[in-house]
């Protein structure tokens, strides 16, 4: 830093704009006598990020242009490009016909500077390629890190529904991206569900609604209820599982769809006691219970616990504790 100077911009020297783009990015440099005095870069938006190569180049020049217009109007510029068929196209030594009607705008917009353009490979055109790069990764990273903040305060939702907020909310997050974020999250993928195939035992299944109520006592804290025809989950916080208490939350359910034809549990105390048997008999209920240390007879109740479990579990390392008892 000793021998750094600050000098002002020779204006005998010529300008050279130096050019560069990638997929999402554009940049250029600002080169008079070898000596960098401006730096441009900016991410492609909507429809540009389609555009071919070719045009992205041509964007990256012509954006430059106008940023520095001020400069560039009273002095001949040189234009540097690593990609050929742009040199040529924007020549305006050469008269040759050019079909693509957004080039061909570009041209004329140009015509008002007196400029050359030249070719350069991109292995020689390091700085505007630098800065694109630069660019790209601050901005990869930024949505990241903002991905991330959403994930924790959504409490890991998942590809789907963080995929369904992001569109919600108009924000500028491909499918891509969010899928990359979830992935790298150490907490979605230490929970990510294992998926073991059933059986191929076949459950007897309701023929209308609230034929059949499976329900689980299971969870020591929720009385989980199903209703079977519609798959309508209803989940109670319980301080016990008393037989009392199953009663009132079952008396919930009753008064708000009606009365069901017939219930199934497991076999958890409460649902095996005197008391709710001669409850549920006197509604007119009829019950029956799953066979011992077969989850799957209940499927649909386990289903549900599991997926409680795991937004519980999600929650907890969310917030740095444990989850276990």
């Amino acid at each position: 830093m000793g021998n750094t100077t600050l000098q002002s911009t020779d204006e005998s020297l010529r300008f050279v704009v130096e050019c560069g783009d990638s997929e999402v990015a554009i940049s250029a440099v600002l080169n008079p006598g070898g000596r960098p005095v401006a730096f441009m870069s900016t991410t492609l938006k909507g429809s540009e990020l389609h555009y071919p190569p070719v045009e992205k180049e041509a964007t990256a020049i012509i954006e430059a242009m106008r940023k520095w217009s001020h400069f560039l109007a009273r002095h001949h510029i040189t234009l540097i490009t690593d990609q050929r068929s742009v040199a040529f196209m924007l020549d305006n030594r050469k008269r040759t016909k050019i079909k693509n009607n957004k080039i061909q705008e570009w041209r004329i917009e140009l015509a008002s500077f007196s400029y050359i353009i030249q070719y350069r490979p991109g292995k020689d055109n390091v700085a505007p390629d630098t800065l694109t790069c630069a660019f790209c990764c601050s901005t990869v990273l930024h949505q990241h890190q903002l991905l991330l903040i959403f994930i924790k305060e959504l409490c890991h939702p998942g590809v789907t529904r963080l995929l369904q907020f992001v569109r919600s909310r108009n924000l500028r997050f491909s499918t891509e991206d969010v899928k990359r974020t979830c992935s790298s999250c150490k907490i979605c993928a230490e929970l990510e569900p294992q998926f073991i195939p059933p059986p191929n035992d076949t459950l007897i299944k309701a023929t209308q609604p609230l034929e059949q109520l499976p329900s689980s006592t299971r969870n020591t804290y929720i009385l989980l209820v199903v209703e079977e025809y519609s798959c309508f989950p209803f989940a109670f916080p319980c301080p016990n599982m008393h037989s009392s208490t199953v009663i009132k939350c079952l008396d919930q359910v009753f008064a708000l769809c009606g009365m069901a034809s017939f219930i199934r549990s497991d076999r958890g105390s409460s649902f095996m006691s005197r008391e709710l048997k001669d409850n549920l008999s006197l509604k007119g209920i009829a019950t029956t219970k799953t066979t011992s240390y077969h989850p799957m007879g209940n499927g649909q109740v386990e289903r549900y616990n599991a997926i409680i479990w795991k937004a519980v579990r999600l929650a907890l390392k969310s917030h740095d504790l444990p989850d276990q008892n």
